[in-house]
């Protein structure tokens, strides 16, 4: 009987180091970059001095599509990781929403380039169309923020459940 909870325990504490992984994940490579990204607007609006409008001179470039197709396939990567783990897949459908967001990751950098390469060429020419690549910046990086908690909510009951599976089986 005190065999079964020790196995239990060591199992509770292999997932509590998978979810670990997974909180420093979702903290370090999705929310500080996201809260350092942001720190741009603020310290164009009030610390340093810039003629124009400080959102577009922060967001027209598409800094933010970068961030966001890396953190797209990181999600992606997580997923299949813990996928992996657990030797097991919870849906066909959630399986290719994975691909269809790394496939559009992908596509984000394509489209980061185009926008670049015209945010350089016409900055002082069309302002509004530079207010116009801030704001699909901003709301694509926002998007994947919200996108990759809902996965990183996905993947820890997922791995709960999977857990409790094991723990059921044993006793």
């Amino acid at each position: 009987m005190t065999r079964r909870y020790e196995r239990a325990n060591v199992a509770a504490r292999n997932g509590d180091l998978l979810d670990q992984r997974m909180i420093g994940w979702l903290v370090w490579k999705v929310m500080a970059p996201f809260g350092f990204l942001m720190l741009i607007y603020p310290l164009y609006r009030f610390v340093m001095p810039i003629e124009g409008n400080p959102f577009v001179k922060a967001f027209a470039h598409g800094d933010f599509l970068i961030f966001s197709a890396l953190v797209l396939i990181e999600i992606a990567i997580e997923y299949k990781h813990a996928e992996i783990e657990e030797a097991q897949s919870p849906s066909l459908l959630f399986n290719v929403v994975i691909e269809v967001v790394r496939v559009m990751a992908f596509f984000l950098i394509f489209v980061f380039g185009f926008m670049k390469y015209d945010v350089v060429a016409h900055e002082n020419l069309e302002p509004n169309r530079m207010v116009v690549y801030s704001w699909f910046s901003c709301s694509v990086a926002v998007s994947s923020v919200l996108f990759s908690i809902y996965i990183f909510w996905k993947v820890t009951h997922f791995k709960t459940r999977a857990r409790l599976r094991a723990a059921q089986s044993e006793m």
